[in-house]
């Protein structure tokens, strides 16, 4: 069985596949799309024939700017933590990769000793916890 990789040398690749049929969403979505955007133009054009301009302008409370740079503040915190996280998994992961490969090698290389073995693991299982 052969892998193959396609990868697309000219720049209407990524249309030929946005708006193919046979194994794309675009038959699912296309008249959801359409239905929208007609409502949309609906919209606009009643708007533009009432000559109507609305009165878009909120003003911009000092709690939302408080929002905004606590919620950009979570986010770098969240970010910190979980990169903190993800090196932890990973030397947790190798301690633990070690020590399976010293019981292998130890059991494969050690005497013939249950009780010998079985001691070795105890401890060589304990040691991820204890380090």
């Amino acid at each position: 069985m052969e892998l193959r990789v396609k990868f697309y040398s000219k720049p209407d690749g990524f249309w030929r596949d946005a708006v193919a049929l046979n194994g794309a969403a675009t038959p699912y979505v296309i008249r959801r799309v359409l239905i929208f955007g007609a409502f949309a133009a609906l919209v606009l054009g009643v708007d533009a024939a009432l000559d109507h301009k609305p009165e878009l302008e909120i003003a911009v409370a000092p709690y939302e700017v408080a929002g905004a740079a606590l919620g950009l503040l979570l986010v770098l915190r969240t970010n910190a933590g979980y990169d903190r996280w993800w090196e932890a998994r990973k030397l947790w992961g190798g301690i633990v990769n070690r020590c399976r490969h010293l019981a292998v090698v130890a059991t494969a290389y050690g005497p013939e000793d249950d009780g010998w073995r079985r001691g070795l693991l105890s401890w060589v299982a304990a040691f991820p916890h204890v380090a």
